[in-house]
């Protein structure tokens, strides 16, 4: 076991006093503000951490968006083994869940069968609506989205 020097009472002494020194040369704050800054601290500490953003979706909410896009959307057999065949869409929803304006396709392919691939995403976002399901409380989340339709990614949930 290491053993410290001892310093006896002088040296602790020699030690301590310029830390007093130094405290006591502060100006302390009045007591009111003292009392205030820990106040406030008691309030940062009582703060629940990692409070979600209430203007965003849940992992749960999502997941249910992409089930009904499974369920709606009917993947043409042409365009099933097709690589790089995904259609990215626009979507904007009213308040109730219906679309408020018709689905947008941000993309496209030279690929004839994309055409067939867009305009059936298209037909299943219409038969999907409304998306009833989702929070009024979140409508700034989810009234307007981009979604990608990849059809390797639906064949496997909702083959016909």
């Amino acid at each position: 076991m290491r053993r410290f020097a001892s310093f006896g009472l002088c040296g602790l002494l020699a030690l301590i006093l310029p830390v007093v020194a130094w405290a006591q040369s502060k100006p302390a704050a009045p007591l009111g503000d003292q009392v205030e800054q820990r106040l406030q601290k008691l309030r940062d500490d009582q703060k629940p951490r990692n409070t979600p953003d209430p203007n965003t979706l849940t992992a749960s909410e999502i997941q249910a968006m992409t089930k009904r896009f499974r369920e709606c959307w009917q993947v043409p057999e042409r365009v099933r083994d097709v690589p790089n065949l995904s259609v990215t869409v626009q979507v904007k929803l009213a308040r109730d869940g219906s679309l408020a304006k018709p689905p947008k396709v941000l993309n496209s392919n030279p690929d004839p069968r994309f055409a067939v691939a867009a305009k059936s995403v298209l037909a299943g976002l219409r038969r999907c609506a409304p998306f009833s399901f989702l929070p009024a409380a979140k409508y700034a989340a989810w009234q307007e989205f981009t979604a990608v339709f990849d059809p390797h990614e639906f064949i496997g949930a909702n083959p016909r």
